[in-house]
């Protein structure tokens, strides 16, 4: 048996303007997995006015898959097994604990750096991904689009990006836990991508926020081939750095891949 059915890519890259400036990538990403049927996935998107973004996403995106690691195995002790019967509640419950316990460690990182906490902030977007079953949760904007068993793509998630454009809520701020998005399917998931807003208004069709299948049917068929991670990964780094990317969006941009292999 193949010990991960699962083949995974995370890239997230400085956009042009950051380069121009020499300043630092304000995205990050960061997955686990949890055997060989199920991952925990996080992607943030650290906020250009904040002056320490990049340290408050990747400690969200950190502190989130280990959490999501913890409430999983917690799940499986209490089910009995991870494919339990199919709870959408316990899993909203689930999730935003997990976000919940990310905007208090990143709240923890500020105040161990003697800075306030609206200096670390960033988007997360959490997943737990399993054989016949997610669930997804997400504060600010970015987005999730899934590709079914039977080859339909179907956005999960969809950027909140307030009234104005480039408008968002982070997790350090006072409406966070309010604004949380939602969604959980049972049902076999082919291949997911998550995305922060640099790549949002390439991937996906403005304003119903549809999968532009382009974009994703490519990269979802590139990463399952692929036997080798890293090789994969700096192929999809090349493609985030071209001009056909780079001169549609100055900002940061994520992209992380997980794509169902055969056992």
């Amino acid at each position: 048996m193949d010990a991960a059915r699962w083949r995974v890519v995370g890239v997230s890259e400085m956009g042009a303007s950051h380069r121009k400036s020499a300043a630092l990538c304000q995205d990050a990403n960061a997955f686990l997995r949890l055997d060989e049927d199920w991952l925990a996935i996080a992607v943030a998107d650290g906020a250009g006015s904040a002056a320490k973004s990049e340290l408050g996403a990747a400690t969200a995106v950190n502190a989130a898959v280990t959490l999501l690691a913890e409430s999983f195995y917690g799940y499986q002790l209490r089910a009995g097994s991870a494919s339990a019967p199919f709870d959408p509640i316990a899993m909203q419950e689930m999730l935003v604990s997990v976000l919940a316990k990310s905007r208090a460690t990143v709240e923890a990182r500020a105040q161990e750096c003697g800075i306030a906490s609206s200096q670390l902030a960033s988007t997360l977007i959490v997943i737990l991904l399993g054989p016949d079953r997610i669930a997804a949760a997400q504060v600010g904007d970015g987005g999730a689009v899934i590709e079914l068993a039977d080859g339909r793509f179907e956005t999960l998630l969809k950027p909140d990006s307030g009234e104005f454009v480039n408008e968002t809520t982070f997790l350090t701020s006072a409406r966070a836990m309010k604004s949380i998005q939602f969604a959980a399917l049972e049902t076999p998931v082919k291949s997911i991508a998550v995305i922060t807003d640099g790549l949002q208004m390439l991937a996906l069709r403005f304003p119903e926020w549809i999968p532009f299948q382009p974009f994703f049917a490519p990269v979802f068929a590139f990463v399952r081939d692929q036997s080798d991670e890293n090789t994969a990964s700096e192929e999809v780094r090349r493609m985030l750095q071209s001009d056909q990317v780079s001169s549609r969006t100055p900002d940061d941009v994520t992209l992380l891949v997980a794509a169902r292999v055969s056992p």
